[in-house]
């Protein structure tokens, strides 16, 4: 009967027991859910003080101050307000987060300038400060302006591809950044050289000039009397892309056919244009055409060998006679040798000797236009 009645008021107390547990349980969730939802973000400004200003924990000596505060603005730890967006003043207003809009008229991404001074021209739709960093965008930040809507100034840029950085900060330190470059080029193109400067020409031009941003480089050419008119005359665009470039400076070649103007004398020029305009021109020079190659009248018969003698006769005919010469390899390199640079009654002649070897001879024939013919003889001197 005693047991009974001992059963009885324990398991009344196991009830009773589950019942605190639960209770204790619900408390801490709706403890837990309250205390969660206690803490904010502040957004302080100078001077003002936590939690009051008659006995402040913490007070802010910077113009702009956040911190994670409970509900009755005591500071705690940061990672509490991790999930809060933006945050609020002492008086409950809500700070703005977004950062300002950035308009830049000047300078424009890819834009060519002719001048050094660049404008740096920009707006915001809210007063905030500009700054801007250039290296290629790996330098410093460089203030502009302060707390301000716009911003209208030249500065300074070397010549060449700059890459800069621009930056706009509001008052509650939101900012947007902008990449951008642009080119600056005020140096005009320079042609140092053009060939041939005088004399002939089979149709071959070059031409030597320095510019780091070329555009176009046009061949002008005609019969020299037009010169006068230049509407007369032909023009022929040269592709920069095939030209070399070596030491800053651009080495181009162009051939053409001037076989309309054989044994007549043209003019020509070249013309060099810069990405941002700037042109110029090189001297005028006359030329002779000349596109026939020199012919050989007596191919079958122009040398013959007497032991280690060997000699040449060559019956050429060439009216603009430049040299006739001779080239092997000799196991090392490459000889040449000339035969005559001149012609007597349109013949060259020269009596050589050799060394015992075997030979094989390129004989070239060149004019003054650097046309040319070449013949292959080989001989044996013992």
């Amino acid at each position: 009967m005693i047991k009974s009645r001992i059963l009885r008021k324990l398991n009344k107390n196991t009830k009773f027991s589950k019942l605190l547990i639960l209770t204790a349980l619900l408390i801490t969730i709706l403890l837990s859910i309250n205390y969660v939802s206690a803490y904010k973000r502040l957004c302080l400004t100078y001077g003002e003080s936590l939690p009051n200003s008659q006995a402040p924990i913490y007070t802010c000596w910077h113009d702009s101050c956040r911190l994670c505060v409970s509900d009755t603005n005591y500071p705690t730890h940061p990672a509490r307000c991790n999930d809060i967006i933006g945050c609020e003043t002492l008086d409950g207003d809500v700070i703005d987060r977004q950062p300002p809009e950035l308009f830049i008229n000047s300078p424009i991404d890819g834009n060519v300038y002719s001048n050094s001074h660049v404008l740096f021209d920009f707006d915001s739709n809210e007063p905030a400060s500009f700054y801007y960093m250039d290296a290629n965008g790996e330098g410093e930040w460089k203030r502009l302006a302060s707390n301000v809507k716009s911003y209208s100034r030249e500065l300074n840029f070397k010549d060449g591809l700059n890459k800069i950085k621009i930056k706009a900060v509001d008052r509650n330190e939101n900012k947007v950044e902008r990449a951008l470059s642009f080119i600056v080029d005020t140096k005009k193109p320079k042609i140092r050289k053009t060939t041939p400067r005088a004399g002939f020409t089979n149709g071959s031009f070059e031409v030597e000039f320095s510019e780091e941003n070329p555009e176009s480089l046009i061949l002008y050419y005609g019969l020299w009397s037009l010169m006068a008119s230049r509407p007369g005359f032909i023009t022929k665009d040269l592709d920069l892309e095939k030209c070399k470039f070596e030491k800053e400076r651009y080495f181009c070649q162009i051939s053409l056919d001037l076989s309309n103007f054989d044994g007549q004398e043209i003019g020509y020029w070249f013309e060099l244009t810069d990405i941002v305009g700037n042109s110029v021109k090189s001297k005028y020079a006359s030329l002779m055409v000349d596109v026939t190659s020199p012919i050989i009248l007596n191919p079958d018969s122009f040398w013959s060998q007497d032991n280690r003698y060997i000699y040449f006769d060559i019956l050429i005919n060439e009216n603009n006679f430049y040299k006739a010469s001779y080239s092997y390899y000799d196991g090392e390199k490459i000889r040449e040798r000339k035969i005559c640079s001149r012609l007597t009654n349109n013949r060259c002649t020269k009596k050589l000797i050799f060394k015992t070897g075997h030979y094989v001879l390129d004989i070239m024939i060149v004019d003054k236009a650097e046309n040319s013919i070449s013949k292959k003889i080989e001989f044996e001197v013992v």
